[in-house]
């Protein structure tokens, strides 16, 4: 399986800013087709039971990533008893840019 980490690391060779959202969302995904597949249902199925519109999580399914925020996708992965953690902190601007 794709890990966050795995993906983040893709993301960030790519120069995307964002690659560890953009890695936990690559492994959402991964997730969610998991849950779809143990559940034996569908994607609308699936959709109903988290609140989505289908044509959403296809989207979403299909890696139009950029497009979702991490609530959403958050929302979207309840069903598999994981989410995506964001952690912010305030720090001192010339202390972010030494390291």
């Amino acid at each position: 399986m794709i890990t966050k980490e795995i993906a983040g690391a893709t993301f960030a060779q790519l120069g995307f800013g964002d690659s560890d959202v953009l890695g936990a969302k690559t492994e959402a995904v991964f997730l969610i087709r998991a849950e779809i597949a143990k559940r034996g249902i569908t994607q609308r199925s699936y959709a109903d039971l988290v609140g989505l519109k289908q044509s959403n999580l296809s989207a979403f399914l299909n890696g139009d990533l950029d497009r979702f925020s991490v609530a959403t996708v958050n929302q979207a992965l309840k069903p598999t008893g994981k989410l995506i953690r964001t952690q912010y902190a305030i720090c001192d601007e010339y202390a972010v840019a030494a390291e």
